[in-house]
């Protein structure tokens, strides 16, 4: 039988690093001894900050958080029910205009906790991150989308681009200048002995610190809003403890993508800009470039960078 806490520890990544929830409830057993529930706590200013197409004449105008309970059935692993401030999440989304997501979210009641989060995990962001409908969209869409991860509508992030590109630089400078204040002006966590973990391209740019995967979201976010399609890629290396993921951010710039490495330099690491050789911080013997050339973050990264608050308590991941 699937313990509460195990069940409920599948849901995380659906309600939690989508919605950006900061309050979280961990799983409690409710009164029949047969359900679980969790609370999570998501402020709306974050959602008006990075959704900016949020309707007015949903209801949630004047509301500063919504509270998301998600319920299981704990004998059954069943999904039993998504509630938001009191009522459904059909509910909820048809409010924002989203009936077909509402349809999805009814069908799967009852799967599952397994199948169900998958498929809420999915339903969800394409709600949310405004995901194209087209199963192979052209770079030009795939690339350029902003999300909750790649936040380029948020003000902070918004200003910075302004400010990197206040001249109306050529692509290629502009591009030049982002890569170079992400390398160098946000630290690596890890560096400079940083404990605090971030995700987004705005919670990188707020702390002014991150993993490699999280600069290169906030380098991903900031090429977007320049009209350089961007996306992620990843490497394996050899750490102390075996193979651990290094995050890489990619531009496609004249037919091609290029990956680059803003993780920053330090001594023995030597990542430059340079379109014609790659130039990232670990080549050689102990490094292995994993392929493909992502939109979105790999679920193991959004599962490692939310998981905890403290990057000392952060298990960095091994795998896609």
């Amino acid at each position: 039988m699937t313990s509460p806490e195990a069940a409920l520890r599948q849901l995380d990544v659906t309600l939690w690093p989508v919605l950006e929830g900061v309050g979280f409830q961990p799983a409690q057993i409710g009164a029949d001894g047969c359900t679980a529930n969790a609370t999570y706590c998501v402020p709306l200013s974050t959602i008006r900050a990075d959704f900016p197409d949020l309707p007015d004449g949903s209801g949630y105008e004047d509301v500063d958080f919504l509270c998301y309970d998600v319920i299981v059935d704990v004998q059954e692993d069943r999904l039993r029910e998504v509630r938001c401030e009191g009522i459904g999440l059909d509910e909820m989304l048809i409010a924002i205009g989203h009936d077909d997501a509402a349809d999805r979210y009814r069908a799967l009641l009852g799967q599952s906790v397994a199948e169900g989060h998958k498929e809420l995990t999915e339903m969800l962001r394409a709600v949310f991150t405004h995901r194209d409908p087209d199963p192979d969209p052209p770079i030009s869409r795939r690339f350029l989308a902003w999300s909750w991860v790649m936040s380029y509508h948020n003000q902070d992030v918004a200003a910075l681009h302004d400010r990197l590109t206040a001249d109306r630089p050529d692509q290629l400078t502009a591009a030049r200048r982002i890569y170079e204040f992400v390398r160098d002006e946000v630290r690596h966590s890890l560096d400079h002995g940083d404990t605090a973990v971030t995700l987004t391209a705005y919670q990188v740019l707020e702390e002014g610190t991150g993993l490699c995967y999280a600069k290169a979201h906030l380098a991903a976010a900031l090429f977007r809003r320049s009209g350089i399609p961007a996306g992620l890629a990843y490497q394996l290396i050899d750490g102390d403890d075996g193979p651990v993921l290094h995050g890489l951010v990619a531009i496609h710039v004249d037919g091609a993508w290029h990956r680059l490495d803003v993780r920053g330099n330090k001594p023995g690491i030597d990542a430059q800009f340079d379109l014609e050789r790659e130039r990232l911080a670990f080549t050689g013997e102990g490094v292995a470039d994993l392929p493909g050339i992502h939109a979105e973050p790999t679920l193991s990264v959004l599962n490692a960078l939310t998981e905890a608050t403290d990057l000392r308590q952060v298990t960095l991941p091994s795998s896609l």
